[in-house]
């Protein structure tokens, strides 16, 4: 019986010392790309890594904080800074290089989500002592994204949004779910080095400021509206046998985006985290004392005459 709840102590120990280790804060750098309707492959857009151009990637920086529940479930707070853009120029499609459009977009992504480890290796050095370990999980979850994108004419970058190029007032903040996955290498139990790969898929058609039809530039609220709204007539082939559509391709009611499909973009990111070291509930309450106790001088007692 004494081993059996000596047994029983010993595991129970082993899990809140463990437990001491649940919280986690870090940073992230890395890089974004843009998937939309400016720029991308040679045919209609089509929203995923098919038209991701390589010279549009940007740079994104983030910092979060993570909680672990389970050896496989935790959750928690990331914010995300990233820049995404996308040039007309650089698509091998005719029609989009003499749309000639081309965007930038500094977002701030706030969201909050679960991570689902698949593969937990405690002892990846088969070692003994636990150093490193290794994790390999998938996420998702939900959250807010400001967007502002903006389009650059003779050296100066407008605000599109403000310009309303398609008559249609949208507003700078969007539901955004990302997804995806990553993994990590924890070393001595608190400095952890990771990478994930992450989709966004925003509520937005508007990320690049196109989604529909070109507008009667008659409506249109200024003149930089109108210069941004259809930029054909500044077009230069780079090749003078490149076949473009006609400039009347590019007026009132032809098709300026693929409304079919909201914008999104993925994110590569490096990361570093520091484990935090605290304490649980259990140990909090002082059932644990007893381990410091022999730190704990006696109080000497005096005889009372």
């Amino acid at each position: 019986m004494k081993r059996i709840t000596l047994l029983i102590a010993l595991v129970f120990l082993m899990h809140t010392a463990e437990s001491q280790y649940n919280w986690e804060i870090g940073g992230k750098i890395g890089g974004s790309n843009y998937l939309g309707d400016i720029g991308g492959g040679d045919g209609s857009a089509r929203g995923w890594l098919m038209d991701m151009k390589l010279e549009d990637t940007k740079y994104s920086v983030g910092v979060f904080g993570r909680y672990r529940f389970t050896n496989r479930w935790s959750a928690g707070a990331f914010l995300n800074y990233l820049q995404i853009a996308g040039d007309d120029h650089h698509s091998p499609n005719p029609s989009r290089r003499g749309r000639n459009l081309s965007f930038k977009n500094d977002m701030l992504e706030l969201s909050l989500r679960a991570d689902f480890a698949v593969l937990n290796i405690y002892d990846l050095g088969g070692k003994g002592y636990y150093n490193p370990d290794f994790k390999l999980y998938i996420f998702a979850g939900v959250g807010a994204l400001y967007s502002n994108p903006r389009a650059e004419y003779e050296g100066t970058y407008y605000k599109l949004r403000e310009l309303t190029t398609e008559l249609v007032e949208y507003s700078p903040i969007h539901l955004v779910v990302p997804f995806g996955a990553g993994a990590f290498f924890t070393f001595s139990r608190i400095n952890r080095f990771g990478m994930e790969v992450q989709y966004s898929l925003s509520s937005s058609d508007y990320l690049d400021d196109i989604s529909d039809i070109y507008a009667d530039p008659d409506l249109l609220p200024n003149d930089i509206s109108r210069t941004l709204a259809n930029r054909r007539g500044e077009f230069v082939p780079d090749n003078p046998d490149d076949i473009v559509p006609a400039p009347e391709n590019y007026t009132v009611g032809n098709k300026r985006g693929n409304v079919a499909n909201n914008d999104g973009y993925m994110i590569i990111n490096f990361y570093y985290s520091r484990v935090i070291k605290g304490k649980s509930s259990f140990y909090k309450k002082g059932h644990y004392n007893f381990l410091h106790r022999k730190n704990k001088k006696r109080r000497k007692s005096r005889a009372k005459f």
